[in-house]
């Protein structure tokens, strides 16, 4: 059945502005976690009891050497201080 062009473009339009309301949604997914991205390692990590007791030793060893306070978990993490912190309260 053919259509008029007013009613393809105002087809057309909707059909964009649907795509472009989805790809919003899909993203706010993530947006509503709790926790950033650069942390959600760590938590796996905490999670796991052989990479916790690593952990665990490796906080030990900088804490020797007074460095927790300069080491970080991963690029832009949190200082191993206070993984070190986390390791105690959890």
């Amino acid at each position: 059945m053919p259509q008029s062009k007013e009613a393809h473009k105002e087809y057309m339009r909707n059909k964009r502005k649907g795509s472009q309301e989805g790809s919003q949604t899909e993203g706010s997914q993530d947006e509503g976690s709790q926790y950033p991205e650069n942390i959600k390692p760590l938590l796996c990590a905490l999670g796991d009891p052989v990479k916790r007791a690593k952990l665990k030793r490796i906080c030990e060893s900088l804490s020797t050497r007074d460095l927790l306070k300069e080491v970080r978990f991963g690029c832009y993490g949190v200082t191993m201080h206070t993984v070190s912190e986390l390791l105690e309260a959890f």
